[in-house]
């Protein structure tokens, strides 16, 4: 799916009028049918906008649609959403929730051992 398709689809979801979006992230409605529209292509500073508004990383929005095992998909609605929250967080951070689930996962094996 192409970043206009991205755009679009996360819009509409959330419910959110191309005018209440562009407002949002400082463009006319006019500049973001044109990135809807794969017309025109934002900024970074503009796309980084756009993320935070739709609660998406900047990542996902520049990505293409290709799966593989560097970027996994989840189905539940709520881990992508606790993945995108840690997609933000400083380095000693994501640390910190790497190690939590480092033992989560080694506790689930011993039980399955």
């Amino acid at each position: 799916m192409s970043i206009a398709n991205k755009i679009k689809n996360l819009r509409t979801s959330k419910h959110l009028k191309q005018e209440d979006l562009a407002k949002k992230v400082g463009v006319s409605r006019l500049m973001l049918g044109k990135y809807e529209r794969g017309a025109s292509i934002p900024s970074a500073e503009i796309l980084q906008k756009i993320a935070k508004v739709l609660e998406v990383s900047t990542d996902y929005l520049l990505s293409s649609d290709e799966k593989n095992e560097d970027s996994p998909s989840f189905g539940d609605k709520a881990l992508q959403k606790y993945l995108t929250e840690i997609d933000k967080m400083s380095d000693e951070e994501r640390g910190h929730v790497k190690f939590i689930l480092d033992a989560v996962v080694k506790n689930k094996n011993r039980d399955t051992e």
